[in-house]
């Protein structure tokens, strides 16, 4: 019998075995768990890290942009200033840095786009040596359409990312709160200069490639033109703007009278507290900005510049003349006369054809004095907008330079400008070198033989309260043997030194005062009309005796202000015009160049 317990043996597992199956599973579990980590990781990283990162490089490119406008405001003044072309590129798109394993969005999509802005005007203006456009008579002030150039970014990050304009010279940007901030300084008014640049063209694009925009000379290059006003109240400029009135009044600060950087509260239109300040009043109404200027004479250079394309030429607008009108003709010479032909800015029109006439009788003649045979002459203004022709007069006689700017058929007051001509006959030794002339030096003329400039060291200087040099002594030597009384005096004009001078500006008037300071004859405007002096027994009158030295003393002024005597500045030059009692005139340029010894 068999024990229950006989051939009765349990299998056990293989121990072994299992254990060598666990351990090659483990890694690939820990495989599958990195790999998953790593997956959670960038997926983290494309969700919070991606925007930061992409969010940085919009707010770069927003930099770069607002640099690369800075680059198309210079390339506008250049334009202006030379009426040439240029071309711009602005990166109005961007694309994102490759990152591996992450993904980014599509390109940066920007828009560039030229806006309508509105006119600007100049009103209460005269532009002086002109009587045919912005005259003191006219019923019309001129006005301009003018744009801004805009760029409008599509970023998906940078949210807070402005609009980036430019207008008048003046770069901002335009947050979506409205905020409005200036990235850029203006030089709409310095001093006695305004600059004016207008925009005019077509321009819509979006891309995210850089975009390349075309500046075209429409009206340049840009003439500097005094204007005045035409009453005794100042010249008015209106310019639409995004700008409220502490904005301009930061940009332009230091041209406003009566504003005070460090306390702009305290602004007040009616304080006349800087001599050199000329914005009277500024006011922000209605996103026009209004700027009256104190009274007096401005230099006004206007331009107009196309952007990109669909813009208008300017067209000739009219003829004024430049050189000859009102000259004296000594017999037998011949004398030269310019025009020029101008647009509605005031800048030269080159390739028009003007017709010089004449009434009264005399010669055309070529520049080596070849008679032309011909009662009229054709001549094509050059690249400067002039047209000159030579003319020899047998009598006293008025040129006339017209032409059909417009094609009409028919010339307007506008469309020609005169020349008067005085025929002026020698009058025994001496006068070939006439008088009327530029700086007379003929043996019976009285010659400008010394300008000296005056400082509170000098004797005789007069009142000099509130400049070093404040006035000049013109020592005029009449070469005659009779006594000359000067019955008419002019100052013509006042160029300053633009390098010693740093506020660009110049005197609106001066006084002809005696050697003690007494003022004899004032104001002596400059650019104005002839001051009558008395005659001999009269209370002033003003003898050069013959064959001797007399001096002249002049004192300049800033308009309305006769305590803050004008700064001379070595480098000036101003030009004076003496009618004497014998009919005869003196023009005299003086430079001031040397200061007096004693």
């Amino acid at each position: 019998m068999h024990s229950r317990f006989t051939n009765s043996r349990r299998t056990e597992p293989h121990v072994a075995s299992r254990r060598t199956t666990d351990r090659a599973v483990s890694p690939v579990i820990g495989g599958i768990l990195m790999f998953g980590l790593v997956i959670a990781m960038v997926s983290l990283i494309q969700v919070t890290g991606v925007p930061v990162w992409n969010a940085q490089e919009e707010f770069h490119h927003s930099q770069a942009v607002q640099a690369e406008f800075q680059t198309l405001d210079q390339a506008v003044e250049d334009v202006a200033a030379t009426g040439s072309s240029r071309s711009v590129v602005l990166d109005t798109g961007m694309d994102y840095p490759t990152r591996p394993f992450l993904f980014n969005p599509p390109p940066v999509v920007g828009q560039l786009q030229v806006d309508s802005a509105g006119d600007i005007g100049i009103t209460n203006a005269a532009v002086v040596h002109n009587t045919n456009y912005w005259s003191k008579t006219a019923t019309a002030d001129p006005t301009f359409a003018t744009s801004t150039v805009r760029y409008t970014p599509g970023y998906r990050q940078y949210q807070g990312a402005p609009e980036t304009y430019y207008e008048h010279g003046v770069l901002y940007n335009r947050f979506a709160d409205g905020t409005v901030l200036p990235a850029s300084e203006s030089n709409l008014v310095d001093g006695r200069e305004i600059s004016l640049v207008v925009l005019d063209g077509q321009l819509s694009t979006a891309s995210s490639a850089p975009t390349t925009v075309e500046l075209h000379g429409l009206s340049g290059p840009a003439q500097t033109t005094t204007i005045t006003s035409r009453d005794s109240s100042g010249v008015v400029l209106t310019l639409p703007t995004a700008f409220d009135e502490a904005t301009w009044l930061d940009l332009l600060g230091d041209q406003v009278d009566g504003y005070d950087p460090a306390n702009p509260t305290s602004y007040d239109p009616l304080v006349d507290e800087e001599p050199r300040a000329y914005i009277a009043d500024l006011d922000v109404t209605g996103g026009v900005l209004t700027l009256t200027m104190e009274p007096g004479s401005y230099d006004l250079r206007l331009a107009k510049v196309g952007v990109g394309n669909g813009y208008t030429d300017e067209p000739p607008l009219y003829v004024t003349a430049v050189d000859g009108d009102g000259s004296a003709v000594v017999a037998g010479n011949a004398g030269t006369f310019v025009a020029q032909v101008r647009d509605q800015f005031n800048n030269p029109t080159p390739g028009v054809s003007l017709t010089f006439s004449v009434d009264g009788t005399g010669t055309f003649v070529k520049s080596d004095g070849t008679v032309i045979p011909s009662s009229s002459v054709d001549v094509t203004t050059d690249a400067n907008g002039l047209a000159r022709v030579y003319f020899r007069p047998n009598g006293d006689v008025l040129l006339t330079a017209k032409g059909d700017l417009d094609d009409s058929g028919s010339i307007t007051a506008r469309e020609k400008a005169m020349f008067n001509v005085e025929f002026v006959t020698p009058v025994g030794d001496g006068y070939s070198e006439y008088e009327g002339s530029l700086n007379p030096v003929g043996s019976k003329t009285v010659i400008l033989q010394q300008a000296e400039r005056l400082s509170t060291s000098n004797t005789n200087h007069g009142t000099c309260t509130a400049n070093t040099f404040c006035e000049i002594r013109l020592n005029f030597e009449n070469l005659d043997t009779f006594d000359r009384n000067i019955e008419q005096i002019r100052v013509n004009f006042y160029s300053a030194n633009s390098i010693s001078n740093s506020e660009g500006d110049f005197p609106d008037y001066a006084a002809l005062v005696a050697a003690d300071g007494t003022v004899l004859y004032s104001p002596l405007t400059v650019g104005g009309s002839f001051v009558a002096v008395d005659s001999p027994g009269g209370a002033n009158p003003i003898v050069l005796s013959d064959s001797s030295t007399t001096a002249i003393y002049l004192k300049f002024y800033y308009v309305d202000n006769t305590n803050k005597a004008f700064e001379l500045e070595k480098g000036d030059f101003f030009a004076l015009t003496i009618v004497y009692d014998n009919s005869r005139t003196g023009t005299y340029l003086v430079g001031i160049v040397d200061d007096a010894r004693k």
